[in-house]
This record gives structure tokens, C-alpha cells and sequence, in this order.
């Protein structure tokens, strides 16, 4: 059939149609054999005869699926040019289909997109549909594409984590190799929680000793003996104690003993006192403490408060008693009496006026007796607290 026979054939259903229950098929299988004929040129005059939104964008969604094989990038582009309130819908199948056939060419053809939104959600979309697939091919070009940071470390992420489901060495061997950048750290960690569960020990052995992961060596060592916990505590603990202390960051015995908090706080406090001074017991502390207040384990929360190192302290009255102001609040206000000191009825009154400014009404009762437990420097808090909140 000649483009004008099949022209005729498209008006005459079209018109013919209006009331048939298999109407979007029948156009469908229409406009199918119109674009096979003369190329996507038809899609044009197809879209210009559908007025009604939901039916063109069923069937130019149903077209463009099928003719992506032959059509993907034409497809895509004329995607781009569809006025219909679900265009962007449109475009996504498109843009899907075309990466299915040719990843880069689809990856570059984003940028066409005007909606910046739109196409950083979509070059995500599609760099890990990719990673997932063709990792070790991904790891090879990724530098190469005009992507945003963000989006690229997500990429390495996914690429290095499936990649390490087939072969870990290899994948550990990649990530050791990367200079130095913002998603290093986090293709380390995909690597991590890929190889670990096939191989303990040579992930332990790599985390530990591989001189191509210095940089991100604690980060690494801290996720490895995390998981490590789970299967050996007593050897996992022994491990994390004796790694050296990265200034400003917490020691991996915290990381595990506050992973506790969340599975077996009992566990967590026989192991919190090996924790070491300074960033690790702000970490663990606090941690401890709010596991203590969710299982109901009140009275040992306030206990352990007279043991906290000073440097953890404050935090430790924010998580535990932000944590107790949100499961049990009246049981927060009630408890207010019976606390061993000013300084600690002030913290607690101070956490459940600030809850409160956050959205979460007192009675006024309640309120009151909050306010009037509070010392002159919360006092001050509160006050700056709420200024900050103000639009």
C-alpha cells in the first residue's frame, strides 16, 4: 500500500471507530502499519488526529513501544515534540526503549529534554537499568557521558555491586583503582555488601589491607565488621578495637554497638563500655540510650544517663529523650519529678518543648510544668530555637 492508501485506511478507521470498545487497538495496529511503511513521519499526522489526551498517549505509547527496535532514536525525538498532558510519560517510554537498544546514544539524547528534573531522573533511571545489565561496560564508558556527579556515583555504585555478584576480585581490583573522587567511597561500600556474602573473610582481608582503598579504608573496615557482627560479635568487637582512630570520626566498635541498640540492646550494653573515648561514645551512647527508651526500657535510659562521658552527653539527652518525648510523651512529662537533678528535668522539659514546637501539642498542663522546670541557659535555647523556626 502506497503512504496515501495508508493515509485513507487511518482516516477511514479513525472515523469509522468512535464507538467500537477495541478502538485504541484498532488505531494502534493502524498507525503500526502506516510507520512501518514510510518511517515515524506518520506519527506525526497519528498525533494530530487523536485529539482526545488519554486516548493519543495510549496509542502512540503502544507505537512507539514497537517501532523502538527498528526506530529508537527517531522514536525518541519525536517523543520529544508530542503537546499532550502526559508527554512526559511518553518521553520516558521512549526513552527507555531507545537506552534498551543503544544505551550511550540514549543517555546523550537526555540532554534534548528541557525539564532538568525531569532529565536527571531519567539519566538515573536509565545509567542503572544499564549498570544492572552491562556492568563491566558501564565501568568502562561512565567517565565518558555527560552526566551530573551525583548520578555517575550511583551508577559506579550499581555497576560495581552487580559486577561483584559474578566476580568480586575483579570488582575489588576497580574500586582500588579509582582516584580519588566523591564516589569512591561509595563504590567500596557496593562492593562491600556484594562480596561479603559470598566471601567473609576475603572481604575482611581486602577492607583491611589493600593499599588502593586508604582513603576510604574506615568507612570500608566499619561496614565489613558491621556485618561481621552479625556471624562473630566477640571477633568483629576484638577487630574493631584494633584499628587506629581517623580524627573526627567514630571507631567501628561504635557502628556495631550501635547496631545493637537497634537488634539486641541488652548486647549493646554489656559491649558499650569497650567503646573508646571521645567521637566513638557520641556515637554509641546516644544510640544505646534510644534503644533503651523503644523497647520500653525507661528507667535503664535515665540510668545510664549518669554515665555518659561528658562529651556525649548532650547528644545523648537529645536522642533519648527526643526518642521518649515520641513513643510515650505523657510517660515523658510523669517521669519528670522523679529525675536525679535539675540539669537532667531542664534537658528532658527542653526536648518536650521543642517537640511540641515541631507540631506535637502538650496539654497545658503539661506545658506549663515543662516550662517551669526549665534552667535559665535552656530557657535561652528554647527562645533561639523557636526564633529559628520562624519563617
Amino acid at each position: 500500500m502506497s503512504n496515501a492508501d495508508l493515509e485513507k485506511s487511518w482516516n477511514d478507521l479513525f472515523e469509522s471507530s468512535q464507538d467500537d470498545s477495541d478502538r485504541v487497538s484498532l488505531l494502534f495496529e493502524a498507525a503500526r502499519a502506516w510507520v512501518d511503511k514510510v518511517g515515524v513521519t506518520a506519527l506525526d499526522r497519528v498525533a494530530g488526529s487523536l485529539e482526545d489526551s488519554e486516548e493519543r498517549t495510549s496509542v502512540l505509547v503502544r507505537v512507539l513501544d514497537r517501532i523502538a527496535d527498528k526506530h529508537a532514536r527517531a522514536a525518541f525525538d519525536f517523543a520529544l515534540t508530542v503537546d499532550s498532558e502526559r508527554s512526559d510519560f511518553l518521553v520516558s517510554v521512549a526513552a527507555r526503549r531507545f537506552a534498551a537498544v543503544d544505551p550511550v546514544a540514549a543517555l546523550e539524547g537526555l540532554s534534548k529534554i528541557g525539564k532538568s528534573g525531569m532529565r536527571r531522573n531519567l539519566q538515573n533511571q536509565l545509567v542503572q537499568y544499564w549498570a544492572r545489565n552491562e556492568p563491566s561496560t558501564v565501568l568502562a564508558q561512565l567517565d565518558s557521558l555527560p552526566l551530573p556527579a551525583k548520578v555517575r556515583g550511583q551508577a559506579y555504585s550499581v555497576a560495581l555491586e552487580h559486577l561483584a555478584q559474578e566476580t568480586p576480585v575483579e570488582a575489588a581490583d576497580i574500586v582500588s583503582s579509582m582516584e580519588e573522587g566523591s564516589w569512591k567511597d561509595q563504590a567500596a561500600y557496593s562492593e562491600v555488601r556484594s562480596w561479603y556474602s559470598t566471601d567473609p573473610d576475603a572481604t575482611l582481608e581486602w577492607a583491611l589491607n589493600d593499599p588502593g582503598i586508604e582513603s576510604v579504608r574506615s568507612g570500608v573496615v566499619r561496614r565489613v565488621l558491621m556485618q561481621l557482627a552479625a556471624d562473630d560479635l566477640e571477633f568483629a568487637m576484638k577487630t574493631a578495637l584494633e584499628q587506629p582512630l581517623v580524627a573526627g570520626e567514630s571507631g567501628p566498635e561504635a557502628g556495631i554497638v550501635s547496631q545493637l541498640a537497634i537488634d539486641d540492646v541488652a548486647t549493646a550494653l554489656e559491649y558499650l563500655p569497650m567503646v573508646r573515648e571521645g567521637q566513638s561514645t557520641v556515637e554509641a551512647y546516644p544510640a544505646v540510650g534510644r534503644g533503651l527508651v523503644e523497647n520500653g526500657m525507661t528507667d535503664e535510659a535515665l540510668n545510664l544517663l549518669t554515665e555518659v562521658p561528658d562529651v556525649a552527653r548532650e547528644r545523648y539527652e537529645q536522642q533519648m529523650f527526643g526518642a521518649w518525648a515520641a513513643y510515650d510523651t505523657s510517660g515523658l512529662v510523669e517521669s519528670l519529678d522523679r529525675m536525679r537533678s535539675e540539669e537532667i528535668k531542664s534537658a528532658a522539659a527542653l526536648i518536650l518543648l521543642m517537640w511540641e514546637q515541631s507540631g506535637n501539642p502538650l496539654s497545658r498542663d503539661h506545658s506549663e510544668l515543662a516550662t517551669s522546670l526549665l534552667t535559665d541557659e535552656d530557657v535561652k535555647e528554647l527562645s533561639q530555637y523557636k526564633s529559628d523556626r520562624m519563617p
